[in-house]
């Protein structure tokens, strides 16, 4: 089955990985962005998308993805896909609006018969910002491979959830452990080279 232009409803991609911190533009809420010129391919984002979004470009090792017009979408215009859409399949707004858009899809599909219509938006990656209105949504593998129950990966669940924080506790902690330690023992002392024979010599 070939997923059905429209039933889509186009909002923006996220991940929960942290990439490079300067090859992540972040004030844009509305998507993602990489700065290509600062990427240096390390395919971190690649790993962290359950969705496998971003893509590493082999000829100069740079990982781009939809940029969701943040051009256009930042002075009040649309995306150019919903823009030139013909059937008017792809909506663009607030996660909210996307959902009662979504929402009032379901339903019509309901009423053609399609029992288990839904919208894609799976709890295991906190919900994501590109809705399907699915007709068989009970096997979202239909629809060009999306996973059924997409999940974080677990060592970068641990990173951004406990373990980073622990690694600041620590990172303090060894600090003033330093600090304690220069001041209660202080420096070390380099000893003389004629101390040293003097010492030797007795």
């Amino acid at each position: 089955m070939s997923m059905q232009s429209q039933d889509i409803i186009k909002r923006s991609a996220t991940n929960s990985i942290t990439p490079p911190p300067q090859a992540r533009d972040d004030k844009f809420e509305v998507a993602k962005l990489i700065d290509v010129s600062t990427c240096i391919g390390c395919g971190y984002c690649i790993a962290g998308c359950p969705f496998n979004i971003p893509r590493l470009n082999p000829k100069d090792n740079r990982v781009y993805k939809c940029t969701l017009c943040v051009d256009r979408v930042s002075v009040g215009q649309e995306p150019a896909c919903v823009k030139t859409c013909p059937t008017g399949a792809i909506h663009f707004g607030t996660k909210q609006d996307m959902l009662e858009v979504a929402d009032e899809r379901v339903q019509k599909l309901k009423k053609r018969g399609f029992a288990n219509a839904g919208v894609y938006n799976p709890d295991g990656v906190g919900g994501t910002h590109v809705m399907y209105v699915l007709q068989h949504a009970d096997n979202p593998e239909l629809y060009h491979g999306l996973p059924k129950d997409p999940q974080i990966d677990t060592p970068i669940d641990l990173w951004k959830g406990v373990l980073k924080p622990l690694s600041a506790i620590g990172f303090i902690a060894t600090f003033a452990g330093l600090i304690f330690h220069y001041v209660g023992i202080g420096p070390n002392k380099e000893t003389d080279d004629e101390e040293e024979e003097e010492t030797h010599h007795e």
